[in-house]
């Protein structure tokens, strides 16, 4: 069998170490699930998938700019600094910045016939957007290193006045970005 029984599942936990005595358990992404398929009682606020909990890689949250919101969809909680402890020890708050995400023109499945395109929504529409910036950004300072690029998208982000679980540093702003630093 490849997938586990349905119904409701109680997860007992016998742990080796107490570091919080907090436990966090995260659903496969959306794509890779049932949608019926979800935790009776949820918390919104810690929502990130790996390898979005590592503190070295840049976090993208999904902005829904017509409705001037972080989108529910998208992820949000904290980040392992150490990669030794529970991620909610490490206190780094995630995402680190957001772009759009929400109603995003992209190829459709069938894209072989011409003008398959349709709209999607998610953080896999968010993160490119970011990707393009920073190629962009080693195109002109080919030099710089991950961290280095890292803090120039953080800086350079606009501050969206969202509580920064849910904005990051703010939203990429890609002509800040690429001038001289």
């Amino acid at each position: 069998r490849q997938f586990i029984d349905s119904g409701i599942w109680n997860l007992k936990l016998n742990p080796v170490e107490v570091v919080t005595g907090k436990f966090d358990c995260y659903l496969p992404a959306s794509e890779a699930r049932s949608s019926r398929t979800k935790f009776l009682r949820a918390t919104p606020e810690m929502t990130l998938t790996i390898p979005s909990t590592s503190s070295k890689i840049v976090t993208v949250g999904a902005y829904n700019g017509s409705l001037e919101q972080y989108a529910p969809f998208s992820g949000r909680g904290l980040a392992d600094v150490s990669r030794e402890n529970s991620i909610t020890v490490a206190g780094l708050i995630k995402p680190d910045l957001v772009a759009p995400g929400t109603n995003i023109v992209s190829c459709s499945v069938d894209y072989y016939r011409k003008g398959a395109y349709t709209k999607k929504s998610g953080t896999s529409m968010a993160t490119p957007v970011v990707t393009g910036a920073i190629a962009l950004l080693l195109q002109r300072f080919p030099g710089m290193s991950n961290e280095e690029v890292k803090r120039k998208l953080t800086y350079t982000a606009d501050d969206l006045g969202l509580p920064w679980n849910q904005q990051g540093w703010g939203m990429v702003n890609v002509k800040k970005l690429l001038e001289n630093y």
